[in-house]
């Protein structure tokens, strides 16, 4: 494969440390979304979200059509769970939006919609660390023969 492939799965790798790390934060503090009106907190979930649909998904398909094909069945797989994902994220961005807006929105509404897109943006990443990585790596990087 090509130093261009490399580089974008060095990207994706860093991405999703990055994820990962940001993630943790998140949760960790999605509890002063009910507490006090945290706008900072919000904007930082939107915030990593909005690069997650907008950057990585799209790169990262570009990469596995290009090192694995159009047609791959991990293709498809993470595409149909970047909709998913995108899904959540612009239900997310309404109540954001609302809030900001100073429209009047259950806190606890909000609270379930960040934890569940949280949820999913985490069970996507170790899904795939555990498939997608490996199988880029394998392609873009194999082992020495012998």
């Amino acid at each position: 494969m090509s130093s261009a492939d490399r580089l974008e799965l060095h990207h994706l790798d860093h991405d999703h440390a990055a994820l990962g790390t940001a993630l943790d934060e998140l949760e960790r503090n999605l509890g002063r979304l009910v507490t006090a009106e945290d706008f900072d907190h919000l904007d930082a979930i939107a915030h990593l979200i909005k690069h997650e649909v907008t950057q990585h998904f799209p790169r990262e398909e570009a990469l596995v059509a290009t090192v694995l094909g159009e047609d791959s069945l991990l293709l498809r797989h993470i595409a149909r769970d970047h909709d998913v994902l995108g899904a959540e994220a612009r239900d997310f961005f309404d109540l954001a939006e609302r809030i900001r807006t100073e429209v009047l929105v259950d806190r606890a509404e909000v609270v379930d919609a960040a934890a569940a897109l949280l949820r999913g943006l985490r069970r996507h990443l170790r899904m795939e660390e555990a498939e997608l990585v490996p199988a880029l790596r394998a392609r873009i990087d194999p082992p020495p023969p012998g």
